[in-house]
């Protein structure tokens, strides 16, 4: 009684002392879920939309709170309606959209009043790094190595947010840089608007250098290499053909083995630090397209295979006419027909009828064309860039490929070529590096070159973070998204660090680092409790690398795997842990011996199990948890084939080696189970006589 009242008497005292409101208690406890379902229920105010949005961030759900704040609209009050864009751009970053996020920090930002504008900024964590690389990728995304693909307005977008950020972080000269190369990109713009893009080059080659690679592309997208070859030979310098063949061996036999450059001899190629950048990021995110952006996409007409062996055979000239001679008919399918005029591109280029060729080009679909014969037509000045490159999202590959031939061969003009460093510097000293990094900052094979190289020296977050945003498709990205797993993983962020392993590509993985990355793989997928498929990247490390598992962790394998029914696996890994046994302590061959024979009576072969019961129980008795359960699991088999004799010796032997209690009564329960049959005469003679 004395009790109830104590308890009656002291809650009118808590109560007086709780002056906050329900969603203050809740924000103080961090109870986000409830607290966000308390909101929903109250009036919609720009506030309340605000702090819910915020909530949805805090329990990972960015999609809702980009809901929630574009079905809020725009607010009234300018200070409101900045921090629903800020909202938006860290939601957008969860999402990871990192242009999306910086467009809408630049938004936001520009609505503010500059001193509220800075100390945003700069308070936001890691704004400074994250904005920088972005703005890197947002203009490499639009820039072809020759012009930047963007109307007026995206342009002016990305000028304001160069010149936010150089108000922002001032001690940066990048953003000065950045600034005036967009101003100048803005003047050029208008200029081309006014006077009329005329058809231009790609790249600055001689005409004769111009045609050779183009025809060699031009071969290739037919499927003949060795008129490739051919075509390049008399190319100088010699290290650009070498490489120029080396792209096309990669692009069209998709053989991606790193180091293969027929091109090693060449002592230009091997002092360009760029070279690295160009086999480590170029060529795979090439190579990353469909097989059919760089060939004709042949019909699929029975006939059209013997067609193509004859064209292939026959002098370039004759080949033209043949082509030509097809197309006059008028009972041709459009895919046919459509094969038919590339190829008549490609081969007036192989005979050097370029004339012929520019009129092939201008009647053909350019969008529909290879990215090979596209690249043609621009070497060869038929085509203009905007209309090749296309400035769409879906046309970003494009550009980027285009950027990565300018960078080989040269850009067009002056104004390009103050943005791209010549593909064969050599690197020098640490003065060198850093008035290059000053001069080039938006190279960007120069700036994976560098990177490379600060991160051999010393591995940041920072620079992870920033491989990870700039360069898809590259080995330092993986190398980088690998090294942020680790991190999270120490931290405990066990989600963070499997979204990074998930982010890499195993296909540019060599089989060590492909082997490392399924171990942390196979191991997230144990701590996340997703064991079946943890085992299939355990399976694939075992084929690949059976060495990286220390013996103790491939017996835990066997387990797991017989825990998920795979009773054949894990006997073949126990039986190779068998084979390894000299390696092992006695507890471990004891154990491996057991879960041997538990394998071998769960598949119904009773025989082998007791064989290995039995063997364990004599080799191993001072290992006492394995040795009295094989001679306690000897006489349950003994005692299911009726011969109770044997199973209760067996059993007498456990109650005389059993240090547990419980060990020892199972055995007396057996035993006493046995006697009983025993006296209705259940015990099988040793000599059974059918007569």
């Amino acid at each position: 009684m004395a009790v109830v009242l104590l308890i009656v008497w002291a809650a009118p005292a808590f109560t007086a002392e709780q002056d906050e409101t329900f969603t203050k208690w809740l924000e103080d406890f961090q109870a986000w879920d409830v607290l966000q379902d308390e909101l929903s229920r109250q009036s919609s105010t720009p506030k309340t939309v605000l702090k819910r949005a915020k909530l949805l961030l805090r329990l990972d759900r960015p999609d809702d709170a980009l809901g929630l704040l574009d079905a809020a609209g725009g607010f009234e009050d300018a200070g409101l309606e900045a921090e629903r864009m800020w909202i938006k751009a860290r939601a957008y970053r969860l999402q990871e959209k990192p242009v999306e996020a910086l467009i809408q920090y630049s938004r936001a930002a520009e609505s503010m009043m500059p001193d509220a504008r800075l100390e945003t900024m700069r308070s936001e964590p890691d704004l400074e790094a994250f904005w920088k690389a972005v703005w890197k990728k947002w203009y490499w995304d639009r820039f072809t190595g020759t012009h930047l693909l963007a109307n007026q307005g995206q342009q002016q977008l990305i000028l304001r947010a160069a010149e936010q950020a150089g108000a922002a972080w001032p001690d940066d000269p990048f953003w000065g840089y950045a600034a005036d190369i967009m101003r100048a990109s803005l003047e050029r713009s208008s200029q081309e608007a006014d006077q009329g893009e005329a058809s231009m080059r790609l790249l600055d080659l001689e005409s004769e250098t111009a045609s050779r690679l183009a025809t060699s592309l031009a071969a290739a997208s037919i499927g003949s290499l060795q008129a490739a070859e051919q075509v390049l030979q008399p190319v100088a310098p010699s290290s650009l053909a070498l490489l120029w063949l080396d792209l096309l061996d990669r692009l069209y036999t998709r053989d991606g083995q790193a180091g293969s450059l027929r091109v090693a001899e060449a002592e230009q190629i091997r002092r360009s630090m760029k070279l690295t950048a160009f086999r480590e990021w170029a060529l795979p995110a090439m190579q990353s397209l469909p097989q059919e952006t760089w060939r004709i996409r042949e019909p699929k007409a029975a006939s059209w295979e013997a067609f193509r062996k004859k064209l292939l055979a026959q002098d370039p000239d004759k080949a033209l006419a043949s082509l030509e001679k097809e197309l006059e008919s008028t009972l041709l399918g459009q895919d046919l027909k459509r094969v038919l005029a590339q190829y008549s591109l490609a081969f007036a280029l192989l005979a050097d009828r370029f004339e012929r060729a520019r009129g092939i080009w201008s009647d053909l679909d350019q969008e529909q064309l290879p990215l090979s014969l596209r690249i043609c037509g621009l070497l060869l000045g038929y085509g203009r860039v905007a209309e090749v490159a296309g400035s769409s999202e879906e046309s970003a590959d494009t550009r980027r490929v285009l950027a990565f031939v300018s960078e080989i061969l040269g850009p067009s003009d002056f104004w390009a070529s103050h943005l791209v460093a010549p593909f064969w510097i050599e690197p020098g000293d640490e003065d060198r590096l850093r008035e290059l990094e000053r001069k080039y900052p938006l190279d960007r094979l120069l700036s994976y070159s560098l990177d490379r190289r600060a991160w051999s020296r010393n591995q940041t977050e920072a620079l992870a973070k920033r491989a990870a945003l700039l360069y898809p498709e590259s080995s330092l990205r993986n190398d980088g998204l690998f090294f942020l797993a680790r991190q999270a993983h120490q931290r405990g962020a066990i989600n963070q660090a499997w979204q990074y392993v998930q982010e890499m590509d195993p296909d540019m993985l060599g089989s060590e680092s492909r082997a490392d990355y399924l171990l942390a793989k196979a191991g997230l997928l144990m701590e996340m409790g997703r064991e079946s498929k943890s085992l299939a990247a355990y399976k694939q490390i075992l084929s690949l690398a059976p060495e990286k598992l220390p013996l103790e962790k491939k017996l835990r394998l066997a387990l797991m795997a017989q825990r998920h029914g795979e009773w054949d696996w894990a006997q073949s890994i126990l039986q190779e842990l068998w084979a390894q046994r000299e390696s092992l302590s006695t507890a471990l061959r004891a154990e491996v011996m057991f879960w041997m024979a538990e394998g071998a009576q769960k598949r119904g072969n009773d025989q082998k199990a007791l064989e290995k019961y039995l063997k364990l129980a004599w080799e191993y008795p001072q290992e006492h948890i394995w040795a009295v359960t094989a001679l306690y699991r000897s006489a349950l088999i003994y005692e299911q084939q009726g011969r109770l004799q044997a199973a209760r010796r067996l059993l007498e032997k456990v109650m005389q080696r059993a240090d547990r209690e419980s060990q020892k009564k199972a055995a007396q329960d057996r035993i006493e189970a046995i006697e009983r049959k025993m006296d209705q005469g259940a015990s099988a003679p040793e000599l059974q006589y059918l007569y």
